[in-house]
């Protein structure tokens, strides 16, 4: 029974995804695929761009809002967007291994957040225009505290 429930509620969200779904090629080798309301992508939608970076995720009223984009380097951003931008909340991992997970502000990092070094260190605290403002803590990867203070401009306010 429970093999016959998942597979009707499969087919169900397929049939209705496809009912309302349609592929877009774009001049520049863009492809959407994904819901369409009044001619512009509202709902669940997959874009690929020509340059190889892709984002799955909602639209609405033919802007990003919620979903993950992830970059021909190797980077990806998993969270919301406004008017199409990073903005709110997410999680960025680098290919490096660095991860930030917090709020966003025009694509950047902007107030609360953290950031974990490829080392395992990690700062805790707030960002403005991507680097380290205000009260903030760095530790070591053991969790040792190495500074906690005011910082700007991603350095310790030494005074």
């Amino acid at each position: 029974m429970k093999k016959l429930v998942f597979l009707t509620t499969a087919l169900l969200s397929l049939f209705c995804y496809s009912a309302f779904a349609e592929i877009i090629n774009f001049p520049d080798g863009s492809v959407y695929d994904g819901e369409i309301k009044d001619g512009k992508r509202h709902g669940q939608g997959k874009f690929t761009f020509s340059d190889g970076e892709v984002y799955i995720g909602q639209y609405d009223n033919d802007q990003r809002t919620q979903g993950t984009l992830t970059f021909p380097s190797g980077d990806s951003y998993q969270g919301t967007f406004k008017n199409g931008v990073i903005a709110g909340s997410g999680l960025y991992s680098y290919k490096d291994g660095s991860k930030y997970s917090g709020e966003y502000n025009a694509g950047k990092r902007h107030g609360k957040g953290e950031y974990i070094f490829p080392d395992g260190k990690v700062y805790s605290g707030y960002f403005d225009n991507n680097e380290f403002s205000g009260q903030g803590k760095l530790t070591d990867k053991t969790g040792k505290v190495l500074y906690e203070g005011k910082w700007k401009n991603s350095e310790p306010e030494v005074k």
